[in-house]
């Protein structure tokens, strides 16, 4: 409780202070009002569930961690490291322009996390794993805040490659819709002093991908965790003592037990138990779990782009690598009822969305299905599916979700409504 009311406090004392700075010309105070409640409703779930004892919220001032850069690299480069993150390039190769430069930030990241934080030690007691972990992951954290790693204003990150991208803010709304994030509060000194500066910008999942490639160097016990629409990493002294650290607001949190036994995770995310596991969530994510996370952002970009031909060879990735993933059939039902016209099948896409929806029955993949049933001419069904959906469907404490029953009893079609992650939504000049 101690914890989560820092944390408000903190989020409440940083919004006049940003309202009033002199270096904020333009304050957009909807953009305020909309990330600071969304904000204070995701974390109004997590109400008496981070024991006080070990709530932690990482530190890591300007005045004492200038920022850092990038040392610019030529056509030629090629990486040092033997890393996933430099492979998970390759792959997005397929949809993304990879530079050289890319990889060297990722070893430029490695090479300072190794000169800079001890590898992890063997034969170690639990005990002595979770003090490590303390001491070394707000070190990660700082590092990435130091070389301009922030969370977007608005708009997505779909694969790593946009996070490794630099990102010049030459709009002035747009940059100060960064600083009001309330994900960047701790990020608001390095946003302040460096606006003329690249920004990287990363979301939960990208930036979890960044600690794992770091930790991967050194050894750590970490782990992706996922949960709808979210990610953070796992720290695992063992099975049953972990540490879950939240890469984007910067905080930690742990107990002894894992969700099997303890149920304050679930309870944080109010999630069913039944979906506990399904699309491996709240589970710490294997290698091959995390491999066919990667392709299904590859086959959210493909998807963004119509790309029919990477979002089949993302997907048989993903099958390749895990087939109880819901995301193959849920891209291919949205492919195929907003994809081009040409390609639009509403058969196809009512056979996809209904796996989907078996698969994972929440809000977000019956809304695919609602669509799909309307366009099959089914309105009956689809009005029937979402006044079920709508009272009983799990979906996410921060999200918003659109009611059609009146536009379905009216015989009307889903228009094209596909909430996809474009990077070019928040990068305004890239270097």
């Amino acid at each position: 409780m101690i914890g989560e009311s820092l944390l408000y406090l903190f989020i409440v004392i940083s919004i006049p202070y940003i309202i009033f700075d002199p270096d904020l010309e333009y304050i957009n105070k909807n953009q305020i009002f909309t990330n600071t409640v969304l904000s204070l409703r995701f974390f109004a779930f997590s109400k008496s569930i981070i024991p006080p004892s070990v709530y932690q919220e990482t530190s890591c001032p300007f005045e004492t961690y200038p920022p850092l850069t990038f040392p610019k690299v030529g056509p030629d480069y090629r990486p040092i490291y033997h890393s996933f993150a430099h492979q998970y390039l390759d792959e997005e190769s397929s949809i993304a322009k990879i530079t050289p430069q890319m990889h060297a930030n990722i070893d430029t990241l490695i090479k300072e996390a190794k000169m800079s934080l001890p590898v992890y030690p063997a034969n170690i007691s639990y005990e002595q794993s979770l003090s490590f972990a303390r001491a070394v992951l707000p070190q990660i954290d700082c590092l990435l805040i130091r070389h301009g790693f922030v969370y977007p204003g608005h708009g997505g990150v779909a694969v790593l490659s946009d996070g490794l991208a630099p990102t010049i803010y030459t709009n002035q709304k747009m940059f100060e819709e960064l600083a009001v994030n309330p994900s960047n509060v701790r990020r608001i000194q390095y946003i302040k002093h460096n606006k003329s500066h690249a920004f990287y910008v990363v979301d939960c999942d990208i930036g979890s991908d960044l600690f794992l490639a770091i930790g991967e160097q050194l050894r750590y016990p970490l782990h992706m965790v996922t949960a709808p629409g979210h990610a953070f990493i796992r720290w695992e002294a063992d099975s049953q003592n972990t540490l879950d650290f939240e890469t984007t607001m910067g905080y930690y949190r742990y107990w002894n037990g894992t969700y099997f036994t303890d149920n304050s995770l679930i309870s944080e995310w109010h999630l069913p138990k039944q979906l506990v596991g399904v699309n491996r969530y709240l589970e710490s994510l294997s290698e091959n779990d995390r491999n066919a996370q990667h392709y299904s952002a590859i086959a959210l970009a493909a998807l963004n782009e119509r790309n029919k031909r990477v979002l089949d060879d993302s997907l048989r990735h993903i099958n390749r690598h895990d087939t109880s993933f819901s995301y193959d059939r849920l891209y291919l039902a949205e492919y195929y009822l907003f994809g081009p016209a040409s390609t639009r099948s509403t058969i196809k896409a009512l056979r996809y969305a209904s796996e989907a929806y078996q698969t994972l029955p929440v809000r977000a993949n019956a809304e695919i299905l609602a669509c799909a049933y309307a366009g099959n001419g089914d309105f009956a069904k689809a009005v029937a599916l979402e006044k079920k959906t709508l009272s009983n469907a799990y979906k996410r404490p921060d999200e918003i979700t659109p009611d059609h029953i009146a536009m379905f009893q009216s015989h009307a079609q889903c228009e094209n409504e596909l909430k996809l992650m474009d990077a070019s939504d928040f990068r305004f000049t890239a270097l």
